[in-house]
């Protein structure tokens, strides 16, 4: 069925500090009817998970989000953005499934949410999947000036995601831990400003981590990138 969706947002955008610090908040609230997802099931007889769209029920996000840059002088750029969500839940979800490979432990567990018998999943009141509470990027770079107008940047950033969800069940098999992960990069640009060149690294911790998890009676997960490292060459025109 069509979804709905009322947003209520309150927010504020400044600068201060003779224009050295910009701040943006934004408060907000989301209300669904009827929100459209799409879940990886499996049928009967068939042991492979297949993608089916359906509707939610009702559904309520309530967060804050923020986004800082400060130029505290020489060359030096900090930047920081977050979203918080202390609520993200599924109002009124009754017809969803749990991921097959969840469905047995939920069934020994006498979740009161697993219906054996109709195959459906009671997941009013669970966190939204993919939806974590806290999600943060602290950025900072300097710029050193060669004096002919080229100069050399030297950027450096941290990616903070609290546990995510994925699956309506809310299940801790189908959980990412919090995960940390480390990127930096160092660049050079010419005089003109049509030419630059960098190297970058990504994940320097090296962390293993899941992008998603794909239900079945084998469950796939869709791994992150391990520590990635690349050249980038500009040029503009």
């Amino acid at each position: 069925e069509p979804e709905t969706i009322l947003a209520y947002e309150l927010g504020i955008k400044s600068e201060l500090l003779d224009k050295r610090l910009r701040v943006n908040l934004a408060l907000f609230r989301y209300d669904w009817t009827n929100l459209q997802i799409t879940q990886s099931v499996v049928l009967p007889g068939n042991p492979l998970a297949v993608s089916v769209s359906s509707n939610a029920a009702s559904a309520r996000v309530t967060g804050l989000d923020g986004d800082f840059i400060y130029w505290p002088g020489a060359g030096f750029k900090l930047t920081a953005g977050f979203s918080w969500l202390p609520e993200a839940k599924y109002l009124d979800y009754r017809g969803g499934q749990a991921a097959n490979y969840i469905k047995n432990l939920l069934i020994q567990a006498k979740d009161p949410g697993e219906n054996a018998g109709l195959n459906t999943y009671n997941a009013s009141g669970n966190r939204i999947i993919k939806a974590p509470e806290l999600s943060l990027v602290l950025t900072a770079e300097k710029k050193f000036e060669l004096g002919n107008g080229a100069n050399i940047s030297l950027n450096g950033d941290l990616n903070y995601t609290s546990p995510t969800e994925f699956d309506i069940s809310n299940h801790p098999i189908a959980r990412n831990e919090a995960l940390t992960l480390y990127n930096a990069a160092v660049s050079f640009t010419s005089p003109s400003g049509r030419y630059s060149a960098g190297l970058w690294g990504r994940n320097l911790a090296d962390k293993s981590y899941a992008n998603s998890l794909i239900p079945g009676n084998l469950p796939q997960v869709v791994s992150g990138n391990p520590r990635t490292f690349g050249v980038r060459l500009n040029y503009r025109y």
